[in-house]
């Protein structure tokens, strides 16, 4: 009994001790639609990317009645939204070092992104001609739900320049 109680304690710590290392690795690591990382859409805000990761309130934005909860890090290249008590959004930008489950990272090319997403749409969202938005909307699992994810990827007519995750609940 004592060698079992033992063993799950130290299993504990040692799980615990891994996720703490690994978890400012996030600027780094791959994004879906369930998660960035080891974050999962739908989370709880996590203080641990203020207090041992670097990020930041972005425009003071902490949250709380009528406010949503923003987060800045890995060098301004990532912002997460909170809103109604969950992870709902995610924005990744220039200098952002991940990629998607499917491969495709900030300044690829368009090519790879058609061949990484080809049920990807183009949206008629057009800034001066200068930028091109496609959509990826992928409908959660399960049929009594209406929830869906839509990626969006924001293009200089060229190469990838954003990439917007956003999770909506119904």
């Amino acid at each position: 009994m004592k060698k079992t109680i033992l063993f799950c304690l130290a299993l504990f710590f040692t799980s615990c001790a891994i996720d703490k290392e690994d978890k400012c690795e996030i600027c780094v690591q791959t994004v879906s639609c369930e998660n960035i990382g080891w974050l999962n859409f739908g989370d709880r805000d996590n203080i641990d990317l203020i207090n041992e990761c670097g990020f930041e309130y972005n425009n003071g934005e902490k949250g709380g009645y009528g406010h949503t909860l923003q987060e800045k890090g890995c060098n301004e290249s990532m912002l997460l939204i909170w809103a109604n008590g969950g992870l709902k959004n995610a924005y990744l930008s220039a200098d952002w070092a991940g990629e998607t489950n499917r491969g495709t990272k900030i300044n690829d090319s368009l090519a790879e992104f058609r061949k990484a997403y080809p049920e990807a749409v183009k949206s008629d969202f057009e800034s001066n001609n200068e930028y091109e938005l496609w959509k990826v909307i992928t409908y959660k699992p399960y049929p009594e739900s209406l929830d869906y994810c839509s990626m969006h990827f924001i293009f200089d007519r060229q190469t990838i320049k954003l990439v917007s995750i956003r999770i909506y609940s119904y």
